[in-house]
This record gives C-alpha cells, structure tokens and sequence, in this order.
C-alpha cells in the first residue's frame, strides 16, 4: 500500500487535476489556466518528483510536488535549458507565481519577494 508520498511523488499533471488533493489540484487547475494562451507546450509527466512541463524555446519549466517541514504538499517549480535566465522564461515563472491565491502558489527555490516584486514591474502584472 502506497502512502501519501509516495503516492504524490509519482502523480502526473492529469492525476493531480482529477484527485481529492485539492491543495495540488487547485494550484494545478490554476498553472493549466494560466498557460493556455502561452505558445509553449504544457506535458503530464508521469515521473518520480515532476508533474508536467512546460516546454518553449531554450527552455523548460518544471512542475514538482515538494513536502514542507511541517508535511504539507504544493507545488514548487524550477527552470531548465539554455535560455532559463531569459526574460521570456521570467515572465513564465512570473505568470505561475500570480496565477494563484498567496497561499496556495508556485514557489521556486532561491525565490525572494524583492525579485518578484521586480519582475512583477517590468511584465506589467502590478
């Protein structure tokens, strides 16, 4: 028998948008909407610790569940390929961190507030 680790570690985008986890399915009905009209290609990954990626020129963003200290789950999301540290790739991340209520969203590791707030000016999302 599975636990809840196990059984969120190894969840695809589509398995997380029909379950009863809906702290996991909120923000991933969210990251859905939010993507839809963007010209990249979002995947359902059915790979241990990634959920989807999204996918666009030189770059590609990946959606992984991450248990917190206090054994929570949300969905956190890191950058791949050549072009991460573009400005197009910033305003994916952007976009995914504002597409969801503050306290259920996407968070990246090295995130701060101060480089959000920033990109959040130069994407005109303030």
């Amino acid at each position: 028998m599975k636990n809840r680790q196990d059984e969120i570690r190894t969840m695809s985008l589509d398995s997380i948008l029909a379950t009863k986890h809906h702290e996991l399915r909120f923000a991933a009905e969210a990251a859905v909407e939010a993507l839809k009209d963007e010209p990249g290609k979002l995947i359902s990954r059915e790979a241990d610790y990634e959920v989807a990626w999204y996918e666009e020129n030189g770059f590609r963003v990946v959606v992984y569940p991450h248990r917190t200290s206090a054994g929570n789950y949300h969905l956190r999301i890191r950058m791949q390929g050549k072009r991460k540290g573009s400005d197009r790739a910033r305003y994916i991340m952007t976009k995914l961190y504002r597409c969801t209520p503050h306290d259920i969203n996407f968070q990246w590791k090295g995130m701060g507030i101060n480089q959000i707030l920033k990109w959040e000016r130069e994407f005109g999302f303030a």
